[in-house]
């Protein structure tokens, strides 16, 4: 999503400020054309790390805050370690906040499964090549045993 609907919904943030955000959240922004965009999952996950129950306050650079010096205790950038561990967590928040916030949430989560599963299917097509040379391997180490051409190895497995 283009950066500006983010900052259009947020009062008094600007692209510098917005940029500066997901910079310390570490979401990469991608730039086409003049127009930077974000990826909107991505940066929910990041802003939900942020804002779990009984993390500190963050602090946006350019807050009110930061400018006259009062930081006590306030966390400025996310803890990618603690983003890392707590990740399944955070997940399932975000998918209790769609819950309650009565957003449908079945069909995200139906495609996810989809892309989740075709995922998989390609990893394991992956191996399929590795799985057949194998086993021409096999044939034609058995074949070596007995001096026959270890190349030609249907004669194996007339065997």
């Amino acid at each position: 999503m283009a950066e500006d609907v983010y900052i259009n919904e947020v009062e008094g943030l600007s692209k510098k400020g917005f940029r500066a955000l997901c910079r310390c959240l570490h979401v990469p922004l991608i730039e086409i054309g003049s127009t930077r965009y974000v990826e909107m999952s991505t940066f929910l996950l990041a802003m939900r790390c942020v804002l779990r129950v009984g993390e500190p306050d963050f602090l946006v650079p350019g807050c009110a805050t930061l400018k006259k010096n009062k930081v006590k205790g306030e966390s400025r950038e996310l803890n990618k370690e603690r983003f890392a561990e707590n990740m399944e967590v955070i997940l399932a928040e975000l998918m209790a906040a769609r819950i309650l916030g009565n957003m449908p949430a079945t069909g995200e989560v139906k495609l996810a499964a989809k892309e989740a599963a075709k995922r998989l299917a390609q990893t394991g097509l992956q191996f399929m090549p590795s799985q057949e040379q194998f086993k021409h391997d096999q044939k034609a180490l058995k074949l070596a045993e007995k001096k026959s051409n270890p190349w030609d190895y249907r004669k194996g497995e007339e065997e």
